[in-house]
């Protein structure tokens, strides 16, 4: 009758500098005997895994390498911010499975990154973080969705979340500017501003620092105002006869109880001026 011939199994870990480190027993790594058993793998247990035979006559090693596929998700925190105008509100991308290769942030569909920069174009709004978007002074066109798509070799997953706005007073945002202009002496200029608020804006004109109505010859200039079916306050300056006089540095003003925004530009006119500068 043949004697039955025991052995002892050891398992081991390869690191990447191919040093060999003893698997303990735990209740993730369970071992026994022949058997190593991996609970919920993940992309850490990937690699090389040595099984160590040996007996009196000696020692047998099989390698094993593990290959795990871990798919990327993400999720996008909070999902859904309610900010007053003129607050803070901050995006967190949060990301599980497989190592991120990209990271790209988009509003109401359209990009907020040039070439994967961590820059937006737009003043108000930064990245903290590859995976977090800081928005200030928050205002009308910072509404909407905002989406967080991730990336890696393996595969993609996006996320998204929604700002809105809140309270019931807001400051005012200009909507429509009118631009520099170069004219020539004429019949009739109008220069328009428009600005959303609540409550509704009220507009004041400048030129050179000085309100429209103090202006010489004021009578040739006109203002008007309205409420358009948005909600939006629309005013306009028109300049009757225009003259060489009437060129110069032109301010629009809106303003309610929360506060106010302006805009300028110029107006250049061509021909000789009879303007006194002091």
């Amino acid at each position: 009758m043949m004697e039955e011939i025991s052995f002892k199994a050891l398992w081991y870990r390869v690191s990447d500098s191919s040093a060999l480190y003893p698997i303990p027993s735990s209740q993730r790594i369970i071992l026994s005997r022949t058997l190593l058993l991996i609970k919920n793998a993940d992309e850490r247990d990937a690699g090389k895994w040595i099984c160590q035979a040996s007996n009196q006559f000696g020692e047998q090693r099989v390698e094993i390498r593990l290959f795990v596929n871990s798919y990327v998700s993400v999720h996008i925190l909070p999902q859904v911010q309610i900010v007053n105008s003129g607050g803070i509100a901050i995006f967190n991308c949060s990301t599980t499975g497989s190592a991120i290769d990209n990271i790209e942030w988009l509003h109401n569909g359209k990009p907020l990154q040039e070439d994967n920069a961590l820059t937006t174009g737009r003043d108000n709004l930064h990245f903290l973080s590859k995976a977090s978007l800081l928005i200030q002074n928050v205002g009308r066109g910072d509404r909407g969705v905002y989406q967080c798509l991730v990336e890696n070799h393996k595969s993609s997953a996006q996320a998204m979340a929604e700002l809105k706005l809140g309270g019931k007073h807001t400051v005012p945002e200009l909507i429509y500017t009118f631009i520099e202009q170069n004219v020539r002496p004429g019949p009739l200029i109008s220069l328009k501003c428009s600005a959303s608020g609540s409550p509704p804006p009220q507009f004041s004109w400048l030129l050179d620092s000085q309100p429209i109505m103090d202006v010489s010859l004021h009578h040739r200039f006109a203002i008007g105002q309205f409420v358009d079916m948005s909600g939006d306050v629309i005013s306009h300056l028109n300049i009757s006869h225009v003259r060489p006089d009437d060129g110069g540095l032109y301010k629009c003003i809106a303003t309610n109880s929360m506060g106010g925004v302006e805009h300028s530009a110029r107006l250049n006119v061509y021909g000789k001026s009879n303007k006194t500068f002091f």
